[in-house]
């Protein structure tokens, strides 16, 4: 039997809310009873389905038997199939007693509890009978229904039927009044075409089963009626009114839908432009903000970009009707978008560093223009057989001390110590002796200073080098002098500065002297013979001389 669940948004009484509850908690323990049959049929289905298992591997024995294969087999088809046939049932029963058990909603206008009972029937308002028409009739299935004990005597028909709701779709059946009402008239029977003798299957209700089929029968009669057909008439219409409304809510919520879209694509687009010119911003290397009250690079390139983009400008012009009124150019942003621009990057080269089957982690530190000790991490690695390189970190450093710094392979006292150096910070911290290897270029270069600086023949020659650089770097008419003599050939390169620690480095100084060796000879017997300065005179033609 179907029970109805009432909603109110006025206080009930202490008697009508236990009453309340005890429904309630009546009809979820007969839910809870069918579910657990479900679940029991379940398991009787999982332990068929487990009997096939056995079965197949019955199947494959040496000693099988076709017949009791086959007997065993059946039956257990049989068993499949009755199992599941009852478990359809009640599956079906249950979804039947849920949705006839859905609850009504609240009066919107009114504290009186709406009711889909027919027998409960009074004057709705618009909203309630929305909710009504969303209900439908009521239509209630029940295993039997209240006889007509002086109907069944005479032989006639004593009781509602079921079946009639086929037939007749507007047909309602009330459990409180046994008895039956029309849903469109007893919603919508006030109108053009209304009878007052159709009344009483709007408010009384029909209970005498007698003669209610057949082509002379009570229903037929009553639902070709004319005030059966305007109360419908008047139902379809409210029907189609309340779609149309609901159309125009749904095309509203549509429009504001789609208008935010746009948006999001609108600012989707902007933000990669202005990650477009932070990225292109930090590719050339350039700065992004000005000093003092200038604009700088970032918010200069925007502002150029505006007048060659209407909508990007268009953008930029409605920042006041944004909350906080938003552009993304304060330097705090442009930080932002350099960091996640940063983040990025590191992230792709961490990815092709973890592909990579084999690493080397190399760590250096020098003193910058500003005298702070800046320290890089450098990773090298292969990727598709080409070395690659990549710095993954430049912080500065605030001591020297191995503590502080990760793995290298450099020859310093700093890296190479045995003491307070990175190889044996790396041996302490994982306790293990973790074999040093010294880089070999810079060995090599340790060797070939420290070899060479017990040679007279080195001494002088790179002495001679080192003048050579002085005398030229020290004056600008000097200077000038050799780039105009160099500039008279396609190969002349300037005289080089001696690298303190870089073998390579003294190779280029050689090698700038070797190839321009005629026109620093010319430059000197020019300046020897033509500058006013005696010693200057007297200088070049020592150098020329060496």
């Amino acid at each position: 039997m179907k029970e109805n669940i009432f909603i109110s948004t006025s206080t009930s009484s202490d008697d009508e809310t236990s009453c309340h509850s005890m429904e309630q908690n009546l009809n979820a323990s007969q839910e809870i009873y069918s579910v657990n049959n479900v679940i029991l049929d379940l398991l009787k289905l999982q332990s068929i389905f487990s009997n096939c298992e056995s079965l197949i591997k019955q199947s494959q024995a040496p000693d099988f038997s076709e017949e009791i294969f086959l007997i065993e087999t059946h039956s257990l088809c049989i068993s499949l199939k009755n199992i599941s046939t009852e478990l359809e049932t009640k599956c079906s029963q249950l979804l039947s007693s849920i949705e006839a058990n859905r609850g009504n909603i609240i009066s919107k206008n009114r504290s009186e509890l709406i009711s889909t009972d027919p027998s409960d029937n009074r004057k709705y308002n618009d909203d309630e009978l929305r909710y009504l028409v969303d209900c439908g009739p009521n239509h209630e299935f029940l295993s039997s229904y209240p006889q007509n004990l002086q109907l069944k005597k005479k032989g006639k028909q004593c009781s509602f039927s079921s079946s009639w709701y086929k037939d007749f779709p507007y047909l309602e059946y009330s459990v409180k009044k046994d008895a039956v009402f029309c849903f469109s008239c007893r919603l919508f029977g006030a109108g053009p075409g209304a009878e007052k003798s159709q009344e009483v299957w709007s408010f009384k209700g029909i209970s005498s089963w007698s003669k209610m089929t057949g082509s002379g029968g009570k229903m037929v009669k009553h639902f070709k009626s004319t005030a059966h057909m305007s109360s419908e008439n008047r139902l379809l219409n409210f029907s189609q009114k309340k779609t149309n409304i609901d159309l125009m809510l749904i095309g509203g919520q549509r429009e504001v839908d789609r208008k935010r879209e746009q948006l999001l694509k609108l600012n989707e687009k902007i933000v990669i432009t202005l990650l477009d010119v932070a990225r292109f911003l930090s590719r050339q290397a350039l700065s992004f903000q000005g000093d003092g009250n200038s604009e700088g690079n970032f918010v200069a390139t925007i502002d150029l970009l505006r007048r060659h983009d209407p909508v990007l400008d268009q953008w930029f012009k409605d920042s006041s009707l944004r909350p906080y009124h938003v552009t993304y150019l304060h330097h705090d942003s442009q930080n932002e978008l350099i960091t996640l621009l940063g983040r990025a990057v590191q992230q792709a080269i961490l990815n092709d560093i973890h592909k990579a089957q084999f690493i080397s982690v190399t760590v250096d530190s020098t003193t910058d223009i500003s005298n702070k000790e800046i320290y890089t991490i450098v990773i090298r690695f292969v990727k598709d057989f080409i070395a690659q390189e990549r710095m993954i970190s430049v912080m500065e450093l605030n001591s020297k001390v191995g503590e502080n710094i990760s793995q290298s392979y450099d020859n310093a006292l700093n890296m190479s110590g045995v003491n307070q150096g990175v190889q044996a910070c790396l041996n302490k911290h994982l306790n293990r002796t973790i074999l040093y290897i010294p880089c070999g270029v810079h060995s090599t270069n340790l060797v070939v200073k420290h070899g060479s600086s017990i040679s007279i023949e080195y001494i002088n020659f790179f002495g001679i080098l080192q003048e050579l650089y002085n005398f030229f770097e020290m004056s600008a008419k000097r200077h000038s002098l050799l780039c105009k003599n160099l500039s008279e050939t396609e190969f002349g390169i300037l005289v080089k500065d001696l690298s303190r620690t870089r073998w390579s480095d003294r190779y280029e100084a050689v090698r700038a002297v070797y190839i321009s060796h005629k026109q620093i000879v010319d430059t000197l017997q020019e300046i020897s013979e033509n500058d006013s300065v005696k010693t200057t005179r007297q200088t070049a033609e020592n150098l020329k001389n060496k």
